[in-house]
């Protein structure tokens, strides 16, 4: 995928139960949600966020103590291998760069039913 929107408003981080209920995946809230009021969104030039090296700092790799995305979903998910995760989600990040999105979807027969992105949920 090669989309990068600017989205420009203001944020809060919220603790309100009601809120917190709309978040909950399989049966498990939040401890916080993080409220956005958009007051522009606008499609960006994705060449001017590579351009801008904001990654430039993790060349030198992960900081130490910074946790993988493979433990983050093993925390969500007890019983998840971490490092399996990892490397699972790492073998297909490169195959989709080489192959483009389009190329796994297909190979991997997702049916894809429409281009219209889901809305997101009212705050």
């Amino acid at each position: 995928m090669n989309e990068t929107y600017r989205v420009n408003g203001r944020a809060r981080i919220s603790a309100d139960a009601g809120l917190k209920r709309r978040f909950a995946v399989n049966g498990k809230e939040p401890a916080t949600v993080m409220v956005v009021t958009v007051e522009q969104a606008f499609p960006h030039c994705p060449k001017a966020l590579v351009r801008s090296d904001l990654w430039k700092a993790a060349s030198s790799g992960r900081p130490r103590g910074v946790p993988t995305l493979g433990d983050f979903v093993a925390a969500r998910e007890p019983g998840t291998d971490s490092a399996a995760f990892d490397a699972a989600y790492s073998a297909l990040r490169d195959y989709v760069a080489a192959g483009g999105l389009m190329s796994y979807v297909k190979s991997a027969s997702i049916p894809v039913q429409s281009s219209k992105a889901p809305s997101p949920p009212s705050p």
